[in-house]
């Protein structure tokens, strides 16, 4: 009994840190949408309020949500700002140049690996999306300027990669 006890208290003391997508998901809503200085208002709020994370946009999607990711990175100073930006070169550097202002820029990535979404969207089986992940990891490292940002938030998107390589290392081993 003590074991468990001892246990559960060690996975409360855990901390728990809040990622808000206000700014990025919000705007999604029908007729919803904000001005750049409604979505640093809401950036500043977020902030007072303690979230730890707030994701400020998808910076390749136009240049008004890059313009608005910089400046909420150029505005928020204790609560790490992200970016969303989908597994490709393109994105990750786009996603770059806007958090890199801020005092915590983080760049939030995803990639599809389920069977559905690789045969349907990406039309890659999972070794050739094994390889594509391989070299986006390569252009990190060489890219020292977004790696160090990634570096200093955690490696959370370093951590994302390592997701999608064991996600894809599952269906590539033979059962």
């Amino acid at each position: 009994m003590r074991e468990l006890v001892g246990k559960a208290e060690s996975r409360m003391s855990k901390q728990i840190k809040i990622f808000d997508t206000t700014l990025r998901d919000g705007e999604q809503s029908p007729g919803c949408s904000m001005r750049l200085s409604e979505k640093i208002q809401m950036a500043r709020q977020l902030e007072r309020m303690g979230v730890d994370v707030i994701e400020a946009g998808f910076a390749i999607a136009s240049p008004g949500d890059f313009e608005s990711v910089k400046a909420i990175a150029e505005t928020v100073k204790n609560a790490s700002v992200a970016s969303l930006a989908r597994a490709l070169e393109k994105d990750l550097d786009r996603a770059y140049e806007a958090v890199k202002y801020s005092e915590k820029p983080r760049i939030h990535t995803f990639i599809a690996t389920s069977d559905i979404h690789m045969e349907h969207k990406l039309k890659m089986a999972p070794d050739a999306l094994y390889v594509k992940l391989l070299k986006l990891l390569s252009m990190l490292r060489q890219n020292v300027s977004i790696l160090s940002s990634l570096l200093k938030t955690g490696q959370e998107v370093i951590q994302n990669f390592f997701h999608a390589f064991s996600m894809l290392l599952l269906k590539l081993v033979p059962q």
